[in-house]
């Protein structure tokens, strides 16, 4: 999904996406960021809370790889706004 939300022009900004979705609706990137996350974690939580429910759009694996990759989508974001220093001796 990476490509999804990258912007061509911009080399190397995994989020722009994130920053336009912001300006266009006058919101921060993290608040934006964390309504699309929000959509794949009410699946999860509706899988945790009913499992004998199948979900009806996509897998649930699909939807967990779905939130890791927005999970380190937020840590680029955290990244570019200088909130986190990424540890290079990991």
């Amino acid at each position: 999904k990476g490509s999804d939300y990258a912007n061509p022009e911009v080399t190397g900004d995994e989020v722009a996406a994130f920053k336009q979705y912001a300006k266009d609706a006058g919101i921060t990137p993290e608040q934006a960021w964390f309504v699309l996350f929000n959509k794949h974690y009410s699946s999860l939580r509706k899988f945790v809370q009913q499992p004998e429910q199948k979900l009806a759009t996509e897998p649930i694996n699909s939807r967990l790889v779905d939130l890791i990759n927005y999970l380190f989508l937020f840590y680029l974001m955290q990244v570019d706004s200088g909130m986190i220093i990424p540890n290079t001796n990991d």
